[in-house]
């Protein structure tokens, strides 16, 4: 999919200090040019009917092989031979309306976050307790509801990700692929299957082709959030993915779908994804091809609770469906001025010379991240600018990465004042 995606990729930054207000952010156009690390085309099923039999550890999406006898087979749609496979989602059509009953249902929910190992540490002279706010205020957090009858919702909580912080994920077993729900339910729109890593990487909607894993073995894996966990090891040429699941009766038919959407980031046919009624994903580590790595894990399990079925429904009630247009962001600030200030408790000595301010420009094809002494302070639009204002003079930490760290820059500091200068070319990966 993305082989070695960060290969002739540049941008560049330029520090500049001016008075001017930052310009109002470019208009969201979505997919003007294709994403260079997708595919525009439908991702074709490898077989999707049919066992994932070269594939050792597991039988077909929804069973178990027997790897563990406390694990036995049980299919995510049915009985096998009584039920249907899932039907595939196609992005060009709107849904049937759903026909799950409008009640409360039963089911888990969790509470997730996305983090990365590798993250530098601020210079000595950060504000902990600013550097610590900002941390949580552009935590990459989702909400996930799962139930027993085999629906999912993933909120999308954060003002850091790639689109507007309430839009919905959600997912039924008797389907692949996904539905993006706008933020205030307005809007629907089908995600084609391969299309979630593109939604959460770029804010795009291109659809990657999928494959079924090289390799895969399954182990005993650690306890999380106080549970026993089975650990499966994936790789596919994209990537390898470690996931740790835990067995959780309450969400039912629920729990292949948070698996299913995690095993798709690594571009896993859902067919031959790991799984399996009643089984949760708590952890999911990606480590792609040029060594970057990125890290899901949930933090908070509520057993047993009750879900509203209207907020579960695929396609919402009452929706529009939308063949284009997502409620991407685009280029971002993701801290505020008076949070940028605070990254410092004072200035350097250094002399004033105006509003110190930081113009990041990203000349790589593809959405990228600009840390600020380890925090997430900006998202930056393919071949945009935008101007950080409200940093205190001093020296910080600037780095550039895409969200699933598939493409890091090394870190480099800057001080604050300084002088216009030439563009300094990012190191291809």
């Amino acid at each position: 999919m993305r082989g070695r995606i960060a290969s002739g990729l540049a941008f560049t930054f330029w520090l500049a200090v001016g008075a001017c207000e930052r310009s109002a952010p470019e208009p969201v156009i979505e997919n003007a040019t294709p994403s260079p690390n997708a595919s525009i085309l439908p991702a074709p099923l490898a077989s999707v009917a049919q066992p994932a039999a070269e594939v050792p550890g597991w039988a077909p999406s929804g069973a178990h092989s027997g790897a563990s006898a406390e694990l036995g087979p049980k299919m995510s749609f049915g009985d096998a031979g009584s039920s249907p496979p899932p039907e595939v989602l196609r992005a060009d059509q709107p849904l049937d309306d759903d026909t799950l009953s409008q009640r409360e249902v039963i089911g888990v929910s969790l509470q997730g976050e996305w983090r990365y190992a590798d993250l530098p540490p601020a210079p000595r002279e950060g504000n902990q307790a600013g550097l610590d706010a900002a941390r949580r205020s552009t935590a990459l957090k989702m909400r996930i509801d799962l139930s027993a009858i085999g629906r999912m919702r993933v909120v999308l909580q954060s003002r850091a990700l790639s689109v507007e912080p309430g839009s919905e994920v959600r997912a039924r077993v008797d389907r692949y692929g996904h539905v993006l729900v706008w933020p205030n339910g307005s809007a629907y729109r089908v995600l084609p299957l391969g299309a979630v890593r593109t939604l959460l990487g770029e804010g795009r909607a291109d659809a990657n082709p999928l494959v079924r894993a090289q390799t895969s073995t399954v182990s005993d894996g650690p306890r999380r959030a106080a549970r026993r966990t089975k650990r499966w090891e994936l790789a596919t040429r994209t990537g390898k993915l470690a996931l740790d699941q835990t067995r959780i009766l309450a969400a039912g038919e629920g729990g292949p779908l948070l698996c299913r959407f995690l095993s798709e980031l690594v571009a896993i046919d859902p067919s031959a994804a790991p799984c399996a009624v009643d089984d949760v994903p708590l952890r999911a580590q990606y480590t792609w091809p040029d060594g970057g790595s990125i890290v899901f894990e949930v933090f908070d399990v509520i057993d047993k609770t009750e879900l509203s079925a209207a907020q579960l429904l695929v396609p919402p009630a009452g929706a529009e469906f939308a063949r284009t247009g997502l409620p991407a962001r685009g280029s971002a600030l993701l801290l505020s001025r008076e949070e940028l200030g605070a990254l410092r408790l004072r200035p350097s000595e250094a002399p004033a010379a105006g509003d110190e301010g930081l113009t990041l420009r990203n000349a790589s094809e593809v959405l990228r991240y600009a840390y600020v002494d380890g925090v997430p302070a900006a998202l930056v639009a393919p071949n945009r600018d935008v101007m950080l204002s409200g940093l205190t003079r001093g020296r910080y930490l600037v780095q550039w990465r895409t969200f699933f760290a598939d493409a890091v820059d090394p870190p480099a500091f800057v001080d604050l004042p300084a002088r216009p200068s030439a563009p300094v070319e990012a190191r291809d990966h």
